[in-house]
């Protein structure tokens, strides 16, 4: 998850190199973020990238999109992680992770040296 479109996109691109280098099996990714919509009937495996926004906005809408998404997650990753203090972020992570003892959480933040 990211709080931007470009950061979403990034996300995506890159780790689709890195699966096509790295990866052992095909892989779907989904996108979730600005204009793009996900159906999570059709997420059974794969890789989401969502916009925090819009996981925030679709949990407030309706609780069952959040707890199914959470049920679909082995490992939540944020990037930008130092924003995931805003009330709003931290209520979505922690739909994500905390009621499923096996989801991992992974914060990520550029820092300047």
């Amino acid at each position: 998850m990211a709080y931007s479109e470009e950061l979403c996109e990034q996300a995506v691109t890159e780790f689709q190199k890195a699966w096509d280098s790295l990866g052992d099996r095909t892989l779907s990714t989904y996108r979730f973020w600005g204009s793009h919509e996900l159906d999570l009937a059709q997420a059974q495996d794969g890789l989401v990238v969502a916009g925090l926004a819009k996981v925030y906005h679709a949990a407030k809408k309706s609780i069952r999109f959040i707890n199914q998404l959470g049920v679909r997650c082995s490992l939540v990753i944020i990037d930008e992680a130092h924003q995931a203090i805003a009330q709003t972020y931290k209520l979505v992570l922690d739909a994500l992770v905390v009621p499923y003892e096996k989801t991992a959480l992974l914060g990520l933040t550029a820092i300047k040296i």
